[in-house]
């Protein structure tokens, strides 16, 4: 409905009254705005406007030929005389039945005035609940609120953490896998080296001490080796830049060029300069 049509409906509607209850003293009638209701979704909608209207239930009192003040017996005498009308039983009065009564004689009020709603309708059967126990629904609903949150806030932080922790599982993983092919690749070069795992932490730690990653060796045929620790460019336990450096040297080491030292060394001896005088005689690599 527009503006104007709202207020014509509780015009209406307030005429509909007075033709109900004629003895009724109507004090005040003030369309309220400021609540609203639940729609289907179950989300509060605002908006839904009423009428409330402040009044004197009077009631003629035929005893005693004068007008009384009481909600009950005005309004079962505006139902007997509804009846009545209608030629109903009037042995049995319920004002229950009166007031649904009442809704639905104003339907077809409003149906006459081209209005074609039904009272039926969810907004139409909300239950009102006196101050009390409404203040205990709405604090008690404020008190699941409350509760539903901290379970959200605690599901929602028990979710961060097992993502955490997932993610620290995966780098772990990541790392566990990379030490394997560092000492997969270790024991294929001790394998195709015939050196041991002795005489290989052995030259790791001449490296750690010197920074010449070239160490000497026996074989299996006790001829006299050189050897580059290759297996340390996969050590996940070295840093990246000393790994890079590694490389470098093991390439150079490879194809005979001159090796250089890491930060540690100034400079290592070249395999092309002339060998010292006692490993003149040495099988050459």
């Amino acid at each position: 409905m527009t503006a104007q049509q709202r207020e014509q409906y509780f015009r209406d509607g307030l005429d509909y009254l007075k033709e109900c209850y004629p003895n009724y003293k109507i004090l005040d009638a003030t369309i309220h705005r400021d609540e609203g209701y639940y729609d289907d979704n179950n989300k509060w909608q605002k908006g839904l406007d009423h009428l409330q209207v402040l009044s004197i239930p009077l009631y003629y009192n035929q005893e005693k030929n004068q007008l009384e003040i009481s909600t009950t017996k005005a309004e079962k005498e505006h139902l007997i005389r509804e009846m009545e009308r209608e030629g109903r039983d009037t042995s049995h009065i319920d004002l229950r039945e009166q007031r649904q009564y009442l809704h639905d004689r104003f339907v077809d009020y409003n149906r006459d005035r081209g209005r074609d709603f039904d009272y039926k309708s969810r907004e139409g059967h909300q239950s009102r609940l006196n101050v009390k126990m409404y203040k205990k629904v709405k604090d008690r609903e404020k008190e699941i609120d409350r509760a539903v949150n901290n379970l959200n806030r605690d599901f929602n932080n028990r979710d961060k953490e097992l993502k955490e922790k997932e993610e620290q599982l995966k780098d772990r993983e990541k790392e566990q896998s990379r030490f394997d092919k560092y000492f997969e690749l270790r024991d294929q070069f001790l394998s195709m080296t015939s050196l041991n795992e002795y005489e290989y932490m052995k030259a790791v730690k001449a490296y750690e001490k010197t920074g010449d990653p070239v160490f000497h060796y026996f074989d299996a045929h006790n001829q006299y080796r050189e050897g580059v620790l290759i297996p340390e460019i996969k050590n996940p336990s070295r840093s990246e830049e000393e790994r890079q450096q590694l490389n470098r040297e093991c390439h150079n080491f490879n194809e005979g060029k001159e090796v250089h030292l890491i930060k540690e060394r100034e400079r290592l001896e070249t395999r092309n300069e002339p060998q010292k005088e006692q490993e003149r005689d040495a099988p050459s690599r």
